[in-house]
């Protein structure tokens, strides 16, 4: 019984290996290719090892153009997007776990239904009002519609409600000492 589990760990083992691999493909083949000419990227078959070089050419000619004006755009929005969703989802669902108001379970039960209106109903409304309000094509703009996740509030109020007990715990013992 011992060794059928153990072949069964290493044939599960070697296919999630083969998976992954097969996932890192499409990186591994843009890595590849911006180290070949142009015309050598569209050759069939795909040819993984360059035979001509043209690693330093490329990457000077992306670098010299806007794209690291546009790479900074990308991760100044997504860090920023990132951190104000994670401070207001936090601080959401501690009060919505922690302190106990009137109607904070139906106004929770408002946040999960917003939660089942599918993004794309709610597109056009969502571009008139940022249009509206002169966030239109800004960072700004972009940054406040990917702040707002009722995903994050749900789990980290999940989060916060199991760990009850034990914060009460930690409580009273830092009182008795």
């Amino acid at each position: 019984m011992d060794k059928f589990k153990n072949i069964k760990k290493t044939l599960l083992t070697i296919l999630m290996f083969i998976i992954g691999i097969l996932f890192m493909s499409p990186f591994l083949w843009m890595i590849s290719a911006s180290m070949k000419p142009e015309a050598d990227v569209f050759l069939y078959p795909i040819q993984w090892i360059p035979k001509h070089w043209n690693l330093i050419e490329n990457y000077k000619t992306v670098w010299s153009t806007k794209f690291s004006l546009y790479y900074w755009n990308s991760i100044k929005v997504s860090v920023l997007t990132t951190a104000l969703s994670v401070l207001l989802s936090s601080m959401a669902a501690y009060a919505f776990s922690k302190i106990k108001f009137r109607g904070r379970h139906v106004l929770f039960v408002l946040v999960l239904a917003i939660y089942m209106i599918p993004s794309q109903a709610i597109l056009v409304p969502q571009f008139l009002l940022f249009r509206w309000m002169g966030l239109f094509d800004s960072h700004f703009g972009l940054i406040l519609l990917g702040s707002f996740s009722v995903l994050g509030t749900f789990m980290l109020r999940q989060f916060y409600m199991g760990n009850e007990s034990k914060s009460v715990v930690l409580t009273m013992v830092t009182r008795v000492s």
